[in-house]
């Protein structure tokens, strides 16, 4: 049975099912997969991106995430040469909270300066205008060792 106590973001008690969504590039859904709810989706996200890889032969995933999933193992992996393929490094965009963020993020993310503004149409046609920003930031990390049955990974 999957429906487990877990973390919730809402802070309910209740028992949860966590489900990890893969879709193509117009948005349509290819794959899901659900997980038990007091698994950590920190560690789950990496072993079910192999798993629709070779299932489904794709060479690149770009995981879009909240911060949730913003490890150093799982950047490690998704931004360098991934051990377990041959083809193109696979990309991630994680979501960040400027709220808890550091001074210099702060300022640049509230800084007007460096905005687009983009139209997007809604289902009845009318442009909708919404403004984004963004930047290629260098972030250190630091790759945990993790050692199987026979002392290696």
């Amino acid at each position: 049975m999957k429906r487990k106590k877990g973390p919730s973001k809402e802070h309910r008690k209740d028992p949860i099912i966590q489900m990890g969504l893969l879709m193509d590039p117009n948005g349509i859904p290819m794959a899901f997969h659900t997980f038990s709810g007091n698994e950590s989706e920190k560690t789950t996200m990496l072993p079910a991106i192999q798993r629709v890889k070779k299932d489904y032969e794709i060479g690149r995933i770009i995981v879009v995430a909240d911060r949730g999933l913003n490890t150093s193992d799982n950047t490690s992996v998704l931004s360098g040469t991934n051990a377990s393929d041959e083809k193109n490094n696979d990309g991630y965009v994680y979501g960040r909270s400027i709220r808890g963020a550091n001074a210099e993020f702060k300022k640049w993310a509230l800084e007007p300066d460096g905005y687009v503004t983009a139209m997007e149409k809604n289902k009845d046609g009318e442009a909708i205008p919404f403004k984004h920003k963004s930047r290629l930031y260098a972030k250190e990390i630091t790759k945990k060792i993790r050692m199987g049955r026979a002392g290696s990974r």
